[in-house]
């Protein structure tokens, strides 16, 4: 089934490439006047241009009594560098931290070292209580099959069966 419209993601997305590819300094009519030739309706390029300030995408300053909008390549590709720095300083201190655990780890390891022989009759007592539980839950099983509402069930039927035949 084919997708109607663009989400909001690809609007902004290609407002902010209609702004990025002329470096230029743009006012809302000239993005409103923009925008429906790339396929966005031009009701939306306020919001969509208020969702670019908020995310830090573009920049905006009033001038007068309106407001201007802008985006340079060169802050784009600061941007882009300090998110480069941002995203590799957290995966090296995630990675400090992962080594930590490791270490914490393998401590923990040594230090619960259990004799081998206590391990096997600990497993040894879980596997009889394991069996027991088996046969409590048969033998549970087979007190079902006797359960008194059962029995008293099949008595009604048996009596109306009977009274059936009389008929």
């Amino acid at each position: 089934m084919k997708k109607k419209g663009k989400s909001n993601e690809d609007k902004k997305l290609i407002l902010y490439d209609i702004m990025l590819e002329s470096e230029s300094f743009f006012i809302l009519k000239e993005l409103e006047a923009l925008a429906p030739k790339k396929g966005i309706r031009s009701i939306f390029v306020k919001d969509l241009i208020q969702q670019l300030i908020d995310d830090n995408k573009i920049k905006s300053e009033k001038v007068g009594s309106q407001n201007v909008f802008w985006i340079l390549k060169t802050e784009e590709s600061s941007i882009l560098q300090n998110k480069y720095q941002e995203l590799k300083d957290k995966k090296e201190e995630y990675e400090e931290m992962a080594q930590a655990e490791k270490e914490n780890y393998a401590e923990l390891e040594n230090s619960l070292s259990l004799k081998t022989d206590e391990l096997k009759d600990t497993l040894k007592e879980v596997k009889n209580v394991l069996d027991s539980i088996e046969i409590k839950k048969s033998e549970l099983d087979k007190l079902k099959k006797t359960d008194i509402r059962q029995i008293e069930k099949m008595k009604i039927q048996s009596n109306f069966a009977t009274e059936s035949i009389e008929r």
